[in-house]
């Protein structure tokens, strides 16, 4: 049972919200999400303004930079605070600061080594690292700890084995997510993207369309507007991406709008998306965008540039290694 006290403190959180709410139209319940998911509670005013609720205002937001520099200062105040070691963890994560992200994750872990939710996190850490055996290590330690967590199949395992094109493991593990929860939006969405991934375009939309079903504020829109991307559906793929930033303003539609200007031969709308993309997350692949930008545009030099930059954040991004082979062909003619 909740005490008087959390509730209080839960109706305030609601009360931000709601007024953020007017300005940016939907932003995430702050502390509630940190609330659920890690078990965190608030006992004082004090312990309430030092948890980095400031710094998630601005991650819903999107001004991440503001948001690393609330929780900074709050970690110098309370360095033992859970909440906001855990939230540090994930700007770092989402920034692309990696070894920083890792450091507070085994912190929070160190302190809580029963939160599987924790190892969920680390796990999409050492993926989007491309530290894949860490990554499967992270995934199966919360399914020990917690053997019904959906997220760990889908979220995690489920997108491990995706990135390594092991598509039947990968598809286990969404439906193994499914049994859990019929009502997953993350792995609805991972079947989305798989069968996006191998070529079943219709199976894909109805997918991607069940997730929104679900949740009308995924990022399945994201998965939706890559698909039509693929099928040379650039209107549709603008719209989609557009509806995204509509219904969740911190989604990062920037790369997926740099890929639909740079087809349509929008190029100076592309370099401009592909640039905030690289500012959000340089890690998110907008270096290979805009290799394949200049690489169009014959600026062969800077194409190079970029494709390194790629790689070497990326370094099992096939689609750079090929693409800079390209480049070295137009240079050496």
């Amino acid at each position: 049972m909740v005490h008087e006290k959390q509730q209080y403190f839960i109706m305030k959180i609601k009360v931000i919200a709601a007024i953020i709410l007017l300005g940016l139209i939907i932003i995430p319940l702050v502390g509630i999400y940190t609330y659920k998911r890690y078990g965190i509670e608030f006992q004082d005013d004090t312990r309430f303004e030092a948890s980095g609720t400031s710094g998630i205002v601005y991650f819903g937001r999107g001004e991440y930079d503001k948001a690393r520099e609330a929780l900074e200062r709050s970690f110098e105040v309370n360095p033992d605070d859970d909440s906001t070691i855990l939230q540090l963890a994930m700007v770092y994560r989402f920034l692309g600061e990696y070894e920083k992200s890792e450091l507070m994750f085994q912190k929070a872990i160190d302190r809580n080594p029963d939160n599987d939710w924790a190892y969920v996190d680390l796990g999409k850490l050492y993926r989007n690292w491309s530290k894949y055996e860490e990554a499967e290590n992270m995934f199966k330690k919360a399914l020990e700890i917690n053997p019904q967590s959906e997220m760990a199949y889908s979220y995690g395992l489920g997108y491990l084995y995706l990135n390594q094109k092991k598509y039947e493991e990968a598809e286990n593990m969404f439906k193994k997510a499914l049994e859990i929860n019929p009502q997953s939006e993350m792995a609805y969405m991972g079947l989305g993207d798989l069968h996006r991934l191998i070529g079943n375009s219709a199976e894909a939309e109805n997918m991607f369309k069940k997730a929104l079903e679900i949740n009308p504020q995924s990022d399945a829109h994201i998965g939706l507007g890559f698909l039509y991307l693929a099928q040379q559906k650039y209107d549709k793929a603008e719209d989609v991406f557009l509806e995204s930033f509509r219904v969740r303003p911190k989604s990062d539609i920037s790369l997926g709008l740099g890929y639909v200007y740079l087809y349509e031969k929008r190029y100076s709308e592309a370099e401009q998306m592909f640039k905030k993309s690289i500012e959000i997350n340089p890690r998110n692949g907008a270096y290979l965008g805009l290799g394949k930008l200049y690489l169009t545009q014959k600026h062969y030099s800077e194409a190079e540039e970029m494709l390194k930059k790629e790689i070497a954040l990326n370094p099992q991004n096939n689609d750079a290694h090929t693409t800079l082979k390209e480049v070295y062909q137009y240079l050496r003619e």
